[in-house]
């Protein structure tokens, strides 16, 4: 993945050590997703706004908007072929391509490890960088339960990780979740946030403020946000 080297190119590119934050909307939950399961070190910080990560649980659910019209392109593979049958859990091969690069069901998992290894790293989990997830309840592209779903999951899974620790450890591990993953949901706007995107926009900034330094207190720190575009302008997801 391309992606997966932008950072590391910013960095080369700065004299000092700057902080690189992604942002992604609707189906760019699934590139920035999957970059972030593959290196959870990659970035700084990541904003997901509306984001469509539970890729293989909506195309189980053909009930679900745009999930039979979009299910060739999520899961087509280069043969395509079993694509156009109906996707359910006996199609074995369905399944397996979208385990591939589902953030969600990836959450937490060794890239490259065969599927019997492919198990929850205590470590990798701690690498994750911190999340502000939004989604929004009358989004009928992308279920607001994405973004819940997906924060819930890593925030019990950094939980689990942290519960080795020593009890001092612990309170700062908590203090730190708290902190790291924040989970908002809209009551109203729809997949664009229609008339909501002021304000959502600034959580954002306030998110990432509170994560570093202002631009004004220390002149040589800056943010560089690199930001995802749906090929099919924020439709995507179901």
């Amino acid at each position: 993945m391309k992606l997966i080297s932008l950072p590391t190119h910013f960095q080369k590119e700065q004299q000092q050590q700057q902080p690189v934050v992604a942002k992604a909307f609707s189906a760019g939950g699934i590139l920035i997703g999957a970059a972030m399961n593959q290196s959870p070190s990659l970035f700084s910080a990541a904003t997901l706004i509306n984001p469509y990560l539970d890729l293989l649980n909506t195309c189980n659910r053909p009930d679900l908007p745009l999930v039979q019209h979009e299910r060739e392109e999520w899961c087509g593979g280069k043969d395509g072929d079993f694509c156009r049958s109906k996707m359910d859990h006996d199609n074995d091969k369905a399944r397996e391509c979208l385990q591939q690069y589902c953030p969600f069901e990836n959450l937490g998992r060794q890239h490259g490890t065969q599927k019997q290894n492919n198990v929850l790293s205590h470590q990798k989990i701690q690498d994750y960088p911190p999340m502000f997830l939004v989604g929004t309840c009358d989004d009928e592209n992308v279920s607001f339960w994405h973004a819940v779903t997906y924060g819930k999951k890593l925030l019990d899974m950094m939980t689990l990780s942290s519960a080795s620790s020593s009890s001092s450890d612990n309170e700062k591990t908590k203090d730190k979740l708290e902190k790291n993953v924040l989970i908002h949901v809209e009551e109203n706007g729809g997949h664009h946030l229609h008339g909501r995107q002021l304000y959502v926009s600034s959580l954002e900034i306030a998110f990432l403020l509170g994560l570093f330094p202002r631009v004004s207190d220390t002149p040589k720190q800056t943010t560089t946000t690199t930001t995802t575009t749906p090929k099919d302008g924020g439709k995507g997801g179901e």
